[in-house]
């Protein structure tokens, strides 16, 4: 009996081993496996569900369509993803929520035309999947090999040499993803000068393929049988008129089936999309695309499909700490903003967090402006009108309640090192323009653990360190000395 408790143990053991094995080895993609782990993760209703590509995840961001009209929102998508995947997603979602609203970007039926999706589109695509007969079905459909088929079922085939790139982000009982990255999508901000091609002309048809057009129709009939509204949409991007020709056919099955399809290659003036700077490449957003386009859509949701605003219901108040601390993190050093805008955020913002408030050369000519009820959620407490270049240093502990600050008219302020008030090393000074040694110029500095962070330029210079992420996580100055916008700039 004895023996045969110890071999249990041992299985048990075994197996639980190789469970966190393969849970730090497997792929950890934004847009594919880990956005799945979020949607299981997730326990409140979503009134919108939505469907597609890299032009749906990355193109409509949930985070914004929460904070412009407090419409719940879930891109449950991959990159590259064909129809086929898509109606898999459907049908795994329904088992755990039912949409008011389905959006589903059809894109993949013009741009992959039935096409074998490789290795690495499906496995961003199956590889969350829970309901192992429908990723089966889902695998089969996107790779024509056997072996590798079952290689893409078990997983591990594909990256059990993985260990050679492991980083801390793989451990998951190290680390823990922020939700609000993986549910609200990706930011970039280089941008594209693209050339959209006026398709109004196209008139013609190119029917979809056929595989396509099955499951197409899938999608359209699973939604209509858990009566959930359908929206097509296709976010615009540098299509070939064939493409266009497949659009039209698209919309063509819509009307038969009382569904609407908002085409903005044909309308994205409406949205106020500026092919020249709200693109990334040819065919994805930028964030100011990303902004435009996921707000427009909500509102036209809130509108036309009375999706309704959450934003004063008590059950997701979860959401609003989520979209406040990303559009702080994601959005906000990628905008241009204003000072008081940024001090709404940073006083929702859920982690503890130093801010350090530096002077550079003068600060107090526009600083009356700012009430003081906001200056003190940087910290700052001393009155700085009339402070004509003077020297002043503020460093405020969230989490603590520690609140160093010194204002000085001719002397270079210096704090220096205090561990056994912040969790890190410091070395802050400022020199305003009145500073009695001429012969050094006016200064800030703002040192976290030797490196420099402060941009030491003219007016307040503010650094935002996250105590639980244990990082810098913005850096800008606000010249309250000229600019009355109080713009920040970085």
């Amino acid at each position: 009996m004895k023996k045969l408790l110890l071999t249990i143990l041992f299985l048990v053991c075994a197996v639980l081993v190789a469970w966190q094995v393969n849970e730090v080895l497997k792929f950890k993609h934004t847009d594919g496996n880990l956005i799945l782990e979020a949607f299981y993760s997730n326990k409140k209703p979503i009134d919108v569900l939505m469907l597609g590509s890299s032009h749906t995840y990355d193109h409509l961001n949930a985070g914004i369509m929460w904070r412009s009209e407090g419409v719940s929102a879930f891109a449950l998508a991959a990159g590259s993803q064909r129809y086929w995947s898509s109606y898999y997603y459907l049908k795994e979602s329904l088992k755990y929520l039912k949409p008011q609203v389905l959006i589903f970007d059809v894109g993949g039926g013009a741009r992959y035309s039935g096409r074998h999706s490789d290795s690495t589109i499906t496995i961003w695509s199956t590889l969350g999947l829970r309901s192992y007969i429908d990723k089966a079905r889902s695998i089969a459909l996107s790779v024509p090999s056997i072996d590798r088929r079952v290689s893409i079922f078990l997983g591990i085939p594909e990256y059990h040499s993985r260990y050679r790139e492991l980083k801390e982000d793989d451990f998951p009982f190290l680390t823990s993803k922020e939700i609000s990255s993986v549910v609200f999508g990706r930011i970039h901000t280089n941008i594209y000068k693209n050339n959209i091609q006026d398709m109004s002309s196209i008139q013609d048809m190119k029917a979809l393929d056929e595989k396509d057009e099955e499951f197409f129709l899938k999608i359209l009939d699973l939604a209509k049988q858990n009566d959930i509204k359908v929206l097509l949409v296709k976010s615009p991007y540098q299509l070939p008129p064939e493409h266009q020709k497949i659009y039209n056919y698209i919309d063509n099955i819509a009307k038969a089936h009382g569904v609407e399809f908002l085409n903005f290659n044909l309308s994205y003036k409406d949205v106020g999309i500026d092919p020249l700077y709200d693109f990334r490449d040819f065919s994805h957003f930028n964030v100011h695309g990303i902004k435009k386009y996921s707000m427009y859509l909500a509102k036209y949701l809130r509108e036309n499909y009375n999706v309704p605003d959450r934003r004063n219901d008590p059950e997701y108040a979860e959401w609003d700490k989520w979209a406040n601390d990303y559009y702080m993190l994601a959005f906000t050093p990628k905008l241009n903003t204003t000072l008081q805008e940024y001090l709404k955020l940073l006083k929702n913002y859920s982690n503890d967090v130093v801010v350090f408030t530096v002077v550079t050369d003068e600060a107090s000519r526009q600083i009356g402006k700012i009430s003081q009820e906001e200056l003190s959620i940087l910290g700052i407490d001393a009155d700085l009108k009339g402070k004509h270049q003077y020297g002043y240093v503020s460093v405020y502990d969230t989490e603590t309640g520690f609140d160093y600050e010194e204002i000085s008219e001719n002397q270079t302020i210096i704090f220096k090192d205090r561990r056994d008030k912040l969790p890190m090393g410091v070395d802050v000074k400022s020199r305003g323009g009145r500073d009695l040694n001429k012969n050094e110029n006016t200064i800030s500095s703002i040192k976290i653990n030797g490196q420099e962070h402060s941009k030491n330029k003219r007016g307040l210079n503010i650094v935002i360190y996250d105590k639980k992420r244990k990082t810098v996580i913005d850096s800008f100055y606000v010249d309250t000395h000229g600019d009355p916008t109080f713009t920040i700039k970085r």
